[in-house]
């Protein structure tokens, strides 16, 4: 086995096609033009947190059911915080590790420590999201070294608090991501120089932080595009992007053997307005007789007891996403819908009237699309992930909607990240019998592992 694995982490695949066009990423339009190029294939719906984990494990979500930062137990009733560590022996790394191989993993999505037995392993350096509150490292020896030598994370892994909103925001954002680029590379290379790894995944966080916080220097039809750039095709996205391009050039020079570039979900403009779907669900859930706790009046603000007169309520996935759960008996702990024909009646209402809903602006749907993840025929409804999940249609900013149904919601809404996600992800490699033409997302690393030589 001899694999060089190099996630490009959000990266827009449509910018790279872009810029590798326009001549600002030589390596990459050459590397994509000499190999092979893959279609990702994401779960409908859960192509955020999920992808992470689809990618490290080889199950996909409704196997390892980690679908957002926050998860629905239904035991409790409550959300809790995502703890990447309850699978990090479902892991693929790990399962390589027992195997004896050596690897060189650093600043992978979603991967927490794993104390690797063979080789090395570098945690939430450099992430856009930390796994776990600080640098760890395997040996504990390479966390002092990093420190020293390259220093902390200047965003102390949270680039979302970075205030980006005006073009000396944008450059001193960039100058960030810049220098944490040239120093993830400098280390890539001086560990590749140490040792004979098998595979070696490295993963650059940078154009994901870049493309959250970003995107409205970029796209020009974003609600808040800053063209007051001296040269609007030399925006952060566009310098972030140029780096990472020198830099795997560096790496993939040293490398013998198969090599895999991964552009995991890229972005596009967050014109989403999930708050305002709260309210739509709220008065759905008001005008519905399925499951109604009438016993309870309209009044009752607290959250325990507006639970329980809910028939549903909304479960946090992504920007990009709206889920509903529905509240159901002997399954939640809130159940005021009956299992069966009554929880069948409700979802499809419920699909038939949010997808009715359109903006106000250009009356356009609101929705792409839908999935139904429970299977009502079957009954198999024990699961935590919602019951349907609707994908926000981001042409436009969404501030006011309406449906005859629901009458016209409105909710003005500033979203903190300019972009958000969006399915586009692929993965070029430079030998052409790696993979198919197209692959399922948590199919992806271990073809790359099987046939790489």
């Amino acid at each position: 086995m001899n694999l060089l694995f190099i996630i490009l982490d959000s990266a827009d695949c449509e910018l790279i096609d872009q810029l590798c066009k326009r001549g600002d990423l030589p390596f990459l339009a050459e590397f994509i033009s000499q190999g092979c190029t893959t279609k990702i294939t994401y779960d409908p719906s859960f192509f955020n947190v999920s992808s992470c984990f689809n990618l490290n494990t080889g199950m996909d979500v409704q196997q390892h059911e980690q679908y957002s930062y926050s998860l629905y137990d239904r035991e409790t009733g409550k959300l809790t915080k995502l703890n990447p560590e309850t699978i990090a022996k479902d892991t693929i790394f790990h399962a390589l590790d027992e195997k004896g191989t050596l690897q060189l993993l650093i600043d992978i999505p979603r991967l927490p420590h794993l104390f690797l037995k063979n080789g090395r392993q570098v945690v939430d350096w450099y992430p856009h999201d930390r796994v776990t509150t600080k640098l760890t490292t395997t040996p504990m020896e390479l966390e002092e070294y990093i420190r020293n030598t390259y220093g902390e994370d200047p965003f102390s892994g949270k680039c979302d608090d970075f205030i980006v909103h005006s073009a000396e925001h944008g450059d001193v954002f960039t100058n960030h991501l810049l220098d944490r680029i040239d120093n993830k590379t400098f280390l890539v290379l001086e560990e590749l120089d140490k040792a004979d790894y098998e595979v070696a995944a490295i993963s650059y966080g940078d154009t994901h932080c870049a493309g959250h916080r970003c995107w409205h220097f970029h796209d020009p039809k974003h609600q808040s595009y800053s063209p007051n750039l001296k040269d609007t095709r030399d925006n952060p996205l566009t310098k972030a992007y140029r780096k990472i391009d020198q830099s795997i050039s560096k790496i993939c020079k040293h490398w013998n053997g198969s090599i895999a570039i991964l552009a995991n979900t890229g972005m596009q403009a967050n014109h989403s307005n999930n708050q305002l779907l709260k309210i739509a669900l709220q008065r759905f859930n008001q005008k519905v007789p399925h499951g109604r706790n009438r016993s309870l009046k309209n009044s009752i603000h607290s959250t325990s007891q507006e639970k329980q007169l809910q028939q549903s309520f909304a479960l946090p996935v992504s920007d990009t996403v709206f889920a509903v759960r529905a509240n159901v008996v002997g399954r939640d702990l809130n159940g005021v819908i009956s299992p069966g024909k009554e929880l069948e009646s409700y979802l499809l209402e419920l699909i038939q009237e949010l997808l009715a809903l359109r903006s106000m602006n250009g009356l356009e749907p609101i929705f792409l699309s839908y999935k139904l993840w429970t299977d009502i025929n079957k009954l198999d409804i024990n699961h935590n992930l919602p019951d349907v999940t609707f994908t926000w249609n981001c042409k436009t900013a969404v501030h006011a909607a309406g449906s005859t149904y629901l009458g016209l919601i409105y909710k003005p809404v500033k979203p903190k990240r300019t972009g958000t996600h969006t399915s586009n992800g692929r993965c070029w490699t430079n030998k052409p019998s790696i993979l198919p033409e197209s692959i399922a997302d948590h199919e992806l690393l271990q073809q790359l592992i099987r046939n790489s030589k």
